[in-house]
């Protein structure tokens, strides 16, 4: 797990966002999906995944509740716990957490999942630390999204060690695996109906500042699709960015 810790360094020493409507309208989709599945958010909270708190400007915390951070990457965890005061951060890899059993009341995994093949593993670590009856809100890569899927497809055979995500999956085949690790599906769905590439064409034009033309435009799209996205039609499974599953610890 060494080498992957340095990757994640490397590319915490690269990476570098400019706000833009993409984030916002992230940051509203995970908003609404936790409000939504999680009414009485109260406990302990751990978080996987801080690259979102490091760098970007869509996470999310989780008001009355104490929040617990894990990211592999020193280097990330370090950029979080500089932008986001009053928080634990913790350098620990979600396949082999440094947590003790039943620890948590709520694990909120946000594509984190994707970035590995030891999808199993991971699930069955965020079982274990969760209390009984605890709850797991885990969103992944969309494999039924064709862009998606023949995207990741092209960075898998063009990168060397993938950026974006190790693999996708389709909301059956998360459903089947939380099963077969002891949790009880609880919710499914999916979010964030922007078609892949648009998040880092926004990037480009925002950091270029050209986006006094194009800007009021691409907020346009974005609300629209947001708004088809909260109809929650079955074609919600074919657009979404990411699926999400809640899984409770029986």
């Amino acid at each position: 797990m060494v080498d992957e810790a340095d990757y994640w360094d490397s590319v915490a020493e690269k990476t570098k966002y400019v706000n833009n409507p993409f984030f916002a309208h992230k940051k509203r989709e995970l908003e609404k999906l936790v409000s939504k599945w999680l009414t009485n958010a109260k406990g302990r909270v751990l978080k996987t995944d801080l690259f979102q708190e490091a760098f970007s400007f869509d996470y999310i915390l989780f008001s009355g509740s104490k929040v617990t951070g894990i990211d592999i990457s020193p280097k990330i965890v370090w950029a979080a716990s500089k932008r986001v005061r009053g928080e634990r951060f913790v350098i620990s890899d979600v396949r082999e957490m440094c947590f003790k059993d039943d620890s948590f009341d709520i694990v909120f995994s946000n594509s984190t999942l994707d970035h590995f093949p030891e999808v199993d593993k991971a699930m069955s670590e965020i079982f274990r630390v969760l209390k009984p009856n605890g709850k797991a809100i885990i969103t992944i890569e969309n494999k039924t999204n064709p862009m998606l899927y023949i995207l990741n497809k092209i960075m898998k055979k063009t990168l060397s060690k993938p950026f974006y995500t190790e693999d996708c999956y389709s909301i059956f085949d998360m459903k089947k695996r939380m099963r077969r690790i002891g949790f009880r599906v609880e919710k499914t769905g999916a979010i964030i109906h922007i078609p892949p590439l648009v998040p880092t064409l926004l990037n480009m034009i925002y950091k270029n500042r050209t986006h006094r033309v194009l800007g009021p435009f691409l907020c346009g799209v974005i609300r629209f699709l947001e708004f088809v996205g909260d109809l929650e039609t079955p074609l919600n499974y074919i657009t979404g960015y990411l699926v999400a599953v809640m899984g409770v610890k029986k």
